[in-house]
């Protein structure tokens, strides 16, 4: 046999065995679930979902933060499958409840103010009142923080407390709750507001006419700013979602 056949004859052999090789199973492409939440939620919505991911893994539930528009936008844009917020929803949506959270107050602890009522809210955020000595503290410049423009805590203090009037023009804006409690924590006269399940632990939150935050106050209505934590989508969600869903309900409402 000639050197060209010979070197044919095993191109041959090498070509049929790589044909009998078993071949390699591709890699699956990990499945994930899109529930959008909110700057105000997103500390709350990741806890949550870790939380879930322990107790069922490789879930696919992925939490993804948006300002409250562009959440709603990615979701007619079927980019996310749900949607955590205290926004309420636009009409005929599907929408649940789970569950109830509060605006809560922060003052700097300099100012020795630890309790408003919502008439001196009004007339802090509007700029009606410029100065804590108008309401017993230092003579001290006020100096609001609000959260951005279409923040849905935002919406709701504007609704509950300033009766849909305008901010005053003096505020700081915080981006998110965390961005709040800074500027609280390292400029002189400050007041923000945020949600009561982003203060931590060991942080003061003024009482609103004489009652302070707490489970018992919210659930009861005693504390006057109070909220419900909804979950809310185009159509009741299926699937992966669904079950994601039945877990935070079973997890967060107390049973009837």
């Amino acid at each position: 046999m000639s050197f060209v056949n010979k070197s044919t004859l095993a191109l041959l052999i090498l070509l049929v065995l790589a044909a009998c090789a078993p071949q390699a199973t591709p890699t699956p492409i990990p499945f994930a679930a899109y529930v959008g939440t909110t700057p105000a939620y997103n500390q709350w919505v990741e806890g949550w979902v870790q939380a879930y991911w322990e107790q069922e893994p490789g879930n696919g539930i992925t939490p993804l933060v948006y300002p409250l528009e562009a959440a709603l936008t990615a979701m007619s844009e079927g980019e996310i499958e749900l949607i955590i917020t205290a926004a309420m929803p636009p009409e005929g949506w599907f929408a649940t409840r789970l569950q109830s959270d509060a605006i809560a107050i922060l003052i700097d602890s300099d100012m020795n103010i630890n309790d408003l009522d919502l008439d001196q809210l009004y007339d802090i955020f509007q700029g009606r009142i410029e100065n804590w000595d108008a309401l017993g503290g230092p003579d001290q410049i006020i100096q609001p923080i609000i959260p951005l423009q279409g923040d849905e805590i935002r919406t709701v203090f504007q609704r509950q407390v300033l009766q849909g009037a305008r901010y005053t023009s003096n505020a700081l804006l915080a981006p998110h709750p965390n961005a709040a409690l800074e500027l609280v924590e390292s400029q002189s006269g400050t007041i923000a507001f945020i949600p009561w399940t982003s203060v931590p632990v060991n942080q003061d939150v003024s009482k609103i006419e004489g009652v302070r935050p707490a489970i018992a106050t919210i659930e009861s209505g005693r504390y006057a700013l109070t909220l419900d934590v909804l979950a809310i989508a185009p159509e009741e969600p299926i699937g992966v979602m669904r079950q994601f869903l039945g877990w935070l309900q079973a997890t967060l409402l107390p049973e009837s």
